[in-house]
């Protein structure tokens, strides 16, 4: 970032930020990758009750979450808005992040399968350069995305 003068990255880490002397990291909240499938899959081919389960069900996967020892995903995509659209088209099974779907499931064109379980958690930071005050437009900028993940439940707050 100060090396090519970037005002502001967002950052998201599964542990602690690497401590960086040239930067300044806010912690915005947590995202959350879970399972979700439109009702149209679910009312054909049923829910499922346990993780275990999963394999006798049509899944969508993100391409890193294809592991050699596990059954071939039915889609295995590299986008997460294509997994999406798979998943809302009644395609399968898919992890998505909890942000991403927020519409979705108050509209109803999905919903959470095996809430209880969680595929990844991370941490969502705002980062800048460290040592000068951030000019207005990131400080705009922050406030903005501090407010709109938080009026829409996108992230889990920070702690």
């Amino acid at each position: 970032l100060v090396e090519e003068e970037i005002e502001v990255a967002i950052r998201v880490t599964s542990g602690p930020l690497a401590d960086t002397p040239h930067l300044t990291a806010r912690r915005l909240g947590t995202i959350r990758l879970q399972l979700y499938a439109a009702p149209r899959y679910l009312a054909r081919a049923g829910a499922p009750s346990t993780v275990e389960e999963l394999v006798h069900h049509d899944q969508v996967a993100f391409l890193q979450q294809v592991a050699s020892n596990e059954p071939a995903p039915r889609v295995a995509a590299d986008d997460v808005n294509f997994a999406r659209a798979v998943v809302r088209a009644g395609g399968g099974i898919g992890v998505l992040p909890t942000f991403l779907v927020v519409d979705d499931l108050a509209s109803g064109e999905l919903v959470q399968v095996l809430p209880d379980w969680t595929a990844w958690t991370g941490t969502v930071w705002f980062v800048t350069p460290h040592g000068r005050s951030p000019p207005a437009r990131v400080v705009a900028f922050r406030d903005l995305l501090v407010e709109t993940l938080g009026r829409t439940g996108a992230l889990s707050t920070p702690e």
